[in-house]
């Protein structure tokens, strides 16, 4: 029979689904004073698991090893994980649940062979809340009024919608200053604005007239004289804001947000070449996560990079481009593309890969961060080495990944968590900086309540 509950009215059951385990193993010191309770079913498909390629593999170990830890810990404290484990000061527990259930609950035709059905059976069976960010599973429980949240730990937590741009009306004597010097105090309009933050300063006397301005260290700076980057000129003030956090040596982080057609992983390319080619740095790589990687890449034939490279098209679409705007011949295109990546000048490699690593001297770009846990990209920032700019793009409104949402996600994490670091900039690409064509554009606006 299943371990009485404590009849205090402070604590309540959690019971924990296996992708919850998975992507935030120290989820089971997440809940105060409250009982965790893991059911034998979660623990079975983490064995199962735990011998996979890639990041599934690795996150179930991860998940096991929390779990492993809390009974190493019961053992040394006397009590069995299988009774409950007292793992805080607060006395929460942890418990695994061998699955007891009355299977009278479920509805007729629920098949307890399904993983998804026998959680909803315990969680029914303990009264316990079931803590799980599969959508489906949600909906599940929740037709049968079984209680159902996310892990709350993992949502980011939004306290305003900063782009990382703003607008100021600025003196023209002060703004002649800044254009002479570089650089100059911004004394009474610093009061509200955030560390390399892009501004749009309007002159005082002709508001007509503008000049593009990065805030840092209580001073306005003006953008790099750079106007031309190889071949390539922004085409408008995001990209120009962009241009300048991508090849400022005193930003070692830039995240870029925006819709597709913004050209966010275009002039991260863009970035990387024109600083290779300056030797800003020694290497260009270039990585993402995709919610297909684990399950395919091991059935690709070829090497690391020659299974990666499907997922990363979007990266070499765009060195494309980019020979093609520098005058490559059409016929020389691939070849040149195949040179950087042969001799390791262009990297592009698996997120799993890169575990562990420290990079130094390094470009390095994390295209479609939205489809990436809070946990991946502080893994990939963590890895920064000397002289290593890390690049995170990504549309926080294609979210592929069905665990995600745009409270949890990585791309959101970084931007919330670092966004007024001296280390990071941030810039917000508008609606109406979309580069592509005015097919594409019309046919967005007419689909995206539709499709």
């Amino acid at each position: 029979m299943p371990r009485k509950k404590s009849t205090s009215p402070k604590v309540k059951s959690f019971l924990l689904d296996t992708n919850v385990l998975m992507k935030y193993p120290n989820s089971l010191y997440g809940f105060d004073n409250n009982e965790v309770v893991i059911s034998s079913t979660s623990i079975e498909e983490l064995d199962n698991l735990k011998t996979a390629k890639g990041e599934t593999g690795y996150q179930a170990r991860q998940a096991l090893d929390r779990i492993d830890a809390v009974r190493k810990l019961g053992k040394l404290q006397g009590e069995k994980i299988s009774e409950g484990v007292i793992i805080n000061e607060q006395k929460g527990t942890v418990r695994i649940e061998n699955d007891h259930m009355f299977t009278d609950a479920l509805p007729s035709g629920w098949s307890l062979e399904k993983p998804d059905n026998r959680l909803i059976a315990v969680a029914m069976n303990l009264k316990a809340i079931l803590v799980t960010e599969d959508r489906g599973l949600s909906i599940k429980a929740d037709e049968i009024n079984v209680p159902v949240e996310s892990y709350k730990n993992a949502e980011v937590k939004i306290t305003g919608e900063y782009t990382g741009r703003t607008e100021l009306t600025l003196p023209e004597e002060l703004i002649q200053v800044i254009m002479k010097e570089g650089t100059a105090p911004a004394g009474e309009y610093a009061d509200g604005l955030i560390e390399n933050e892009y501004i749009i300063a309007h002159k005082m006397e002709d508001p007509s007239k503008s000049v593009l301005l990065r805030y840092r260290a209580g001073s306005f700076k003006k953008l790099t004289d750079v106007k031309q980057y190889g071949k390539v000129i922004p085409r408008n003030v995001g990209q120009q804001f962009a241009m300048d956090a991508l090849l400022s040596p005193d930003i070692p982080l830039v995240i870029l947000i925006g819709e597709a057609g913004t050209a966010k992983t275009f002039l991260s390319v863009v970035a990387g070449m024109y600083g290779y080619s300056h030797d800003k740095w020694d290497q260009i790589i270039a990585t993402r996560n995709n919610v297909e990687f684990d399950k395919g890449i091991g059935f690709l034939p070829g090497d690391e990079q020659e299974k990666v490279s499907p997922l990363l098209r979007g990266i070499t679409d765009n060195l494309r481009t980019y020979f093609r705007i520098q005058g490559t011949a059409e016929s020389d295109i691939q070849q040149s593309i195949d040179d950087y990546l042969g001799t390791g000048r262009i990297s592009i490699e698996s997120m799993g890969f890169m575990r562990g690593r420290s990079i130094t001297n390094s470009f390095l770009i994390l295209d479609e961060a939205q489809n990436a846990t809070p946990k991946q990209v502080m893994g990939i920032v963590t890895r920064a080495g000397e002289k290593t700019k890390i690049v995170i793009c990504g549309d926080p409104d294609q979210i592929d990944d069905v665990m995600l949402d745009r409270k949890n996600n990585g791309l959101v994490f970084a931007a919330e968590t670092m966004k007024d670091s001296q280390y990071c900039a941030l810039v917000t690409f508008k609606e109406s900086e979309c580069v592509r064509s005015e097919l594409a554009r019309a046919a967005a606006e007419r689909m995206r309540d539709i499709a």
